[in-house]
């Protein structure tokens, strides 16, 4: 349960930096393109430190955004080992004062076991879960370019598809 509300809110604190750090990216990529094409006419006019700035600032700002990024990834990791000492010590206090200090080592082993076979399967699952919705921006960017540049042509892949299979038995 606390995963799933880690996950949760980690996923809505991942929205902002990484929809920057993509933004960051693709102008930084624009602007390395226009470098590179209109070399001559930057070096004429001297203009070599404004568009070298400029890059600069894109891609300062990608790699804040990408380092933000993997910060948040980090956060439900420690959440997690957090609550399962918290857990540990509370299973040591409740069952010391009820049963005993042999009934609370007990339990602790049972949870600690328990908790070590658990813990790196929800840990792998947050982070799945939390890369995909890092990478939802840059997606959704891609498949508005694609969509945009009519690449999922639905006809156009149904009529190429037999031909190629045709030609390909002959």
């Amino acid at each position: 349960f606390l995963s799933f509300i880690v996950t949760r809110i980690t996923g809505r604190w991942l929205s902002g930096p990484s929809s920057q750090m993509t933004t960051s990216n693709i102008e930084s990529r624009q602007n390395l393109r226009d470098i590179l094409s209109l070399f001559r006419e930057i070096t004429l006019f001297h203009k070599r430190e404004s568009f070298s700035q400029e890059f600069m600032g894109h891609r300062r700002c990608a790699i804040d955004s990408y380092v933000r990024v993997n910060w948040i990834q980090q956060l439900p990791k420690y959440i997690l080992e957090s609550s399962v000492i918290i857990g540990a010590l509370g299973i040591v206090t409740v069952y010391s004062r009820l049963s005993g200090i042999s009934s609370a080592v007990s339990n602790l082993i049972i949870f600690m076991v328990a908790s070590s076979r658990l813990v790196p399967s929800v840990l792998r699952l947050q982070s799945f879960l939390l890369q995909v919705r890092s990478s939802e921006k840059s997606a959704n960017y891609s498949f508005s370019l694609m969509n945009s540049l009519n690449y999922f042509d639905e006809l156009d892949v149904i009529v190429k598809a037999p031909e190629l299979d045709e030609r390909s038995e002959s």
